[in-house]
């Protein structure tokens, strides 16, 4: 499958740009705005924050086991992290955040090139750093998104994060479709016409057992999808319903449209 593969610098702008994008938001808003709702149905904005704070920490601690040789973070050390940030005061959160993703910033900003593709052990396993750096740019992407968009409902995700990220959220596909949902498919795989920047064109299997993904469209599919890539991101994180996405205008679906809504089984977000 072509997976045109992002750089260390790329990726790191861009996390930068969402850092950036959040801490604009928070300092532009009385301190109250922490501990209004967010997008995530059980989170106020300040445990969005908390979760991206600890993520930070936790990152950068796999970080410098990986290339400094320090001690590797266990997973009572995991809980720790967790638990300092969970037992923070709403109002506390934020700087705690701030500093923790600085001193992650700041790392990767003097680390020398010679590391820039260093292997790092994370959750999905060892990745290159720039994909690994990629799984903190999914996270901050989408978090910063849950924070805004009660602000602002029409919002989108950064279209230079989601171009980055868009082979990832591709090549994760299998193992995130859920099998009830791709029951409904009755065999029949579907489309994707990702459009824009980041055109691209694939196919989802359901299998029997476990979905799978290819390149190119399928020729005789249930139905396709013909969105960008951002919304196409939101939706497989459970952020953009595809029937709110075809209303709003922003996917077209051609072929059996009756079974679109299998889409919000199969991807309904975590």
């Amino acid at each position: 499958m072509a997976n045109a593969e992002p750089t260390f610098q790329e990726v790191l702008s861009a996390v930068k740009r969402e850092f950036q994008t959040l801490v604009q938001d928070v300092e532009s808003h009385p301190t109250s705005y922490v501990e209004q709702d967010s997008f995530c149905a059980d989170w106020k904005n300040y445990q969005v924050i908390s979760h991206l704070g600890s993520g930070a920490e936790i990152f950068l601690r796999s970080l410098e086991s990986a290339l400094d040789g320090k001690e590797p973070l266990s997973p009572e050390g995991r809980q720790a992290i967790w638990g300092y940030f969970d037992g923070l005061a709403p109002q506390d959160v934020y700087p705690q955040f701030k500093d923790r993703t600085e001193k992650l910033i700041a790392y990767l900003d003097a680390l020398p090139e010679s590391k820039h593709n260093a292997i790092i052990p994370t959750f999905a396993g060892d990745l290159p750093l720039p994909k690994a750096l990629l799984t903190r740019l999914n996270e901050m992407s989408l978090h910063v998104w849950d924070v805004q968009v009660k602000s602002d409902p029409a919002l989108k995700l950064d279209d230079k994060a989601a171009s980055l990220l868009l082979p990832m959220v591709v090549e994760r596909l299998p193992n995130r479709a859920k099998r009830d949902g791709l029951d409904e498919l009755h065999g029949r795989s579907i489309g994707f016409d990702i459009n824009g920047a980041s055109a691209r064109q694939f196919t989802l299997n359901p299998g029997s057992e476990k979905a799978s993904v290819e390149d190119g469209l399928p020729a005789q599919p249930l139905f396709t999808v013909k969105m960008p890539a951002e919304a196409f991101e939101r939706m497989v994180a459970g952020r953009e319903p595809i029937d709110k996405a075809v209303t709003a205008g922003t996917a077209q679906v051609s072929g059996d449209t009756a079974s679109m809504s299998a889409l919000s089984k199969i991807f309904p977000g975590y």
